[in-house]
């Protein structure tokens, strides 16, 4: 038992590393951090879109339709059926055209939903400082938690 505790203990020695270096270490390599700058990213992306939102949107339409045998395009008149020029017919029909819709009152839901994601960012940026620190206090007791029992040891 004792071999395995001095073989712990100049492992230890080798790898030695400051309580600086163990705190940024695990800032940067923490699990918790990404999710809470990832969570962040997602509200930053979320406010913006609220934001764009009340501007409205454009939507592209079209429609076609393809028949087996030719169509006329318009209504025949009488005369129509007598003039020596040619009746104008197409197998494919379309239409192409451009929509924007803009919600003109929506009872200030889209000013609430403004505010609600700034609110949300400015959580998630708050949530982000205090899962470091919590990180970083965590290493720090169990630094000092090792430091103490190896004191104690000797």
């Amino acid at each position: 038992m004792k071999h395995i505790f001095y073989l712990f203990l100049f492992i230890s020695v080798i790898n030695a590393s400051s309580l600086n270096e163990l705190v940024d270490y695990a800032t940067n390599n923490s699990p918790l951090i990404k999710q809470a700058k990832a969570d962040l990213k997602l509200a930053s992306l979320k406010q913006k879109s609220k934001q764009v939102e009340r501007f409205g949107e454009f939507n592209l339409v079209g429609d076609i339709t393809r028949y087996n045998i030719e169509r006329t395009l318009a209504p025949l008149p009488p005369s129509a059926m007598k003039s020596p020029t040619p009746i104008t017919t197409a197998k494919t029909i379309y239409s192409i055209g451009l929509n924007y819709s803009v919600p003109l009152f929506t009872g200030f839901a889209q000013t609430r939903d403004i505010e609600i994601s700034k609110i949300a960012k400015s959580l998630s940026n708050i949530k982000v400082k205090l899962t470091k620190e919590e990180i970083a206090y965590n290493v720090k007791s169990l630094y000092l938690t090792v430091l103490s029992n190896f004191k104690s040891s000797k």
